[in-house]
């Protein structure tokens, strides 16, 4: 047997469960807590904030992988007079007009003939004159 079992098993025989009956349900409680065991714990603990602390940076690469992805395909390859319109409106429903303007004025350079893209800067002109 290694000395790591060994050690355990000697841990464990150190052990004095005291059982009680507490109304209808059974508790069980160790009069020695473990020095070992409270060592794993411990190391489990570690061992959980370093998987929260790679979900986190998976979530975040997750993220900016979408919004790269978003990016190229809507500015760089798909060049749209109403893809400019349609972000300028999500960009006035975030309550951003500057970005509105500045998707909408693209978007009538494109397609002087944009209803949405007059409209919508029209309205982010005004949102941004009641915010003042």
């Amino acid at each position: 047997m290694n000395k790591w079992m060994h050690s355990m098993t000697r841990e464990v025989k150190q052990w004095q469960p005291s059982v009680k009956l507490v109304g209808n349900k059974l508790q069980i409680s160790l009069q020695k807590p473990s020095k070992l065991i409270a060592g794993m714990l411990r190391s489990l603990m570690v061992i959980r904030n370093v998987l929260k602390l790679c979900l986190n940076i998976y979530q975040f690469l997750t993220r900016l992988i979408f919004f790269i992805y978003f990016y190229v395909y809507f500015t760089l390859l798909y060049r749209s007079a109403a893809v400019y319109a349609k972000r300028g409106t999500c960009y006035l429903k975030l309550k951003r007009p500057n970005a509105c303007i500045r998707d909408c004025d693209r978007a009538v350079k494109l397609n002087p003939d944009s209803a949405a893209a007059h409209k919508f800067r029209g309205r982010a002109h005004r949102y941004a004159l009641q915010q003042m």
